[in-house]
């Protein structure tokens, strides 16, 4: 559940930072860390470009 909320505003700004999730959502930063790394590990996500100025996508 907590993933399809982050997936929804990343599909909405694929730029966002997870600081600026961390805000969105109200949960920590680690948390924020935690669930991207799952979903990337799963496949769901995946970063393009450098840390800076990259962004998330939706695979």
């Amino acid at each position: 559940m907590e993933e399809l909320a982050l997936l929804k505003v990343i599909k909405n700004n694929p730029a966002i930072t997870q600081a600026e999730l961390v805000g969105i959502t109200g949960q920590s930063l680690r948390t924020i860390k935690r669930l991207m790394a799952n979903m990337q590990a799963k496949g769901c996500i995946a970063r393009q470009g450098s840390k800076r100025f990259g962004r998330w996508q939706i695979l």
